[in-house]
């Protein structure tokens, strides 16, 4: 089965400007059971833990903070190139998926 790379990234970055799963799951229209699925294969994927979960509060580890900057960064510019795209057709199209 191939894999999507991004898969977990939005909903990992909803829960860190959230600070919790609920919260994230409503912001992105989805379940917080589907929320705290992505995010445990993306910390699979990555090998390492990105956040730290109470029954209260989530917080980022060092290692979750970097990815959320990286991530961050990563969704602007990805959202800057479709909308390039879309402004002009001739450019290489970015994915926008």
């Amino acid at each position: 089965m191939l894999e999507n790379r991004w898969e977990g990234i939005d909903e990992f970055v909803a829960v860190a400007e959230c600070s919790q799963f609920t919260a994230a799951a409503e912001r992105l229209g989805v379940s917080s059971s589907h929320i705290s699925r992505q995010v445990a294969r993306l910390e699979e994927r990555l090998q390492t833990r990105l956040l730290y979960r109470s029954t209260r509060k989530v917080t980022l580890t060092e290692a979750g903070q970097t990815f959320c900057n990286t991530a961050s960064v990563c969704r602007t510019v990805a959202k800057k190139r479709c909308a390039q795209s879309v402004i002009s057709p001739a450019s290489p199209r970015a994915c926008c998926a």
